[in-house]
């Protein structure tokens, strides 16, 4: 095939990243420049090329990973069955533990009868897993949230129009901080219930 025939259509995420895969077989640190030259020259618009790379993260130097280009992409190679409806809002955390920790909300919604029993039992498996402080939300409609949580233990996500947020409380020794955050959360639970 011509390399120019390609339209902006036939670019799909798993083409992106196997272009990114070929150009890092012949060399092993690929700077987000090479990669939009590498996507011109496949045929893509320079200025499609330009807004693709975009939305990769380039902290390192100039150079990309893999795991860069699925993030920004929104893309996941192996991404398990029952997570291609899952659209991320906000993630920080590694891919793998996010499609986990989705496995279980996704578990979770066919094993509970009601809104409180789902909480319930994501953050029970999820704490079981990843260890204490986990908190969990569900919301339909809007929403506004504004949380403090440990580095790498953020997730939000909207499955089938619901929002599921994931997130882990950072650890603090002062008790009068853990009073606060036992009564936040409390004024939290009676808002909720109305």
């Amino acid at each position: 095939m011509d390399l120019n025939s390609y339209s902006q259509s036939e670019f799909p995420q798993s083409l992106l990243l196997h272009l990114y895969d070929e150009l890092t077989e012949s060399q092993p640190i690929v700077s987000l420049k090479d990669y939009e030259n590498f996507l011109v020259r496949w045929g893509m618009e320079p200025k499609q090329a330009q807004l693709c790379c975009s939305r990769i993260r380039n902290e390192h130097g100039g150079h990309i990973s893999r795991e860069d280009l699925c993030e920004g992409l929104n893309f996941s190679p192996e991404q398990p069955t029952g997570l291609h409806e899952v659209e991320i809002l906000c993630r920080d955390m590694p891919n793998k533990k996010s499609e986990s920790i989705q496995m279980i909300v996704l578990n979770a919604i066919k094993n509970s009868a009601s809104r409180k029993d789902l909480v319930t039992q994501i953050k029970q498996k999820v704490e079981k897993v990843y260890g204490p402080q986990w908190n969990v939300f569900v919301a339909n409609g809007g929403y506004w949230s504004i949380c403090t949580h440990k580095p790498g233990g953020n997730l939000v996500f909207v499955y089938r129009g619901i929002v599921y947020g994931v997130y882990q409380t950072p650890e603090h020794d002062d008790k009068r901080d853990a009073a606060r955050r036992a009564s936040r959360s409390a004024s939290i639970a009676i808002t909720s219930s109305h």
